[in-house]
C-alpha cells in the first residue's frame, strides 16, 4: 500500500480520535467542566482504544509514521484513562501536554511526506 492511500484511511479513522479530543479540550475550558469531562473522555477512550486496534491504522508505509501513530494513540488512551480515573480537569489538562507532545512528533513524522497528521 502507498502511504498516499494510507493517509486517506489514517485521516478518515484518526478523524474520529481528534473529534473526540477536540470536544475534551472544549469541556476542559467550560467554566464547570466537571459534570461533561467523564462524558468527553469516555468518547475519547473508545475512540482511541477503537483506533488502537485498528492493524490496518497502525500499518503505516513508512515504520516511524506507524510507531508515531501508536505512540499518539496511547496518550491519547492514557489521557482519558486519567481523566476517568480522577474526574480532575487539574490532571486532565496536565496529561494533555504529553498528548500535545506526542502529535508534535506525530506531525514531524508526516514531514517528509508533505502530509498532515
Amino acid at each position: 500500500m502507498l502511504m498516499k492511500e494510507w493517509h486517506e484511511y489514517y485521516a478518515t479513522r484518526f478523524g474520529a480520535v481528534k473529534s473526540s479530543l477536540l470536544r475534551v479540550v472544549a469541556v476542559l475550558r467550560d467554566s464547570d467542566p466537571t459534570l461533561k469531562l467523564k462524558f468527553a473522555c469516555g468518547q475519547l477512550r473508545t475512540e482511541s482504544r477503537r483506533a488502537l486496534a485498528d492493524v490496518r491504522l497502525l500499518a503505516s508505509p513508512d515504520p516511524r509514521v506507524g510507531a508515531q501513530v501508536d505512540a499518539a494513540l496511547g496518550e491519547l488512551s492514557s489521557l482519558a484513562d486519567t481523566c476517568l480515573a480522577t474526574g480532575s480537569s487539574d490532571r486532565t489538562l496536565a496529561k494533555l501536554k504529553d498528548v500535545e507532545s506526542s502529535l508534535v512528533r506525530l506531525a514531524q513524522a508526516f514531514e517528509p511526506w508533505g502530509l498532515q497528521p
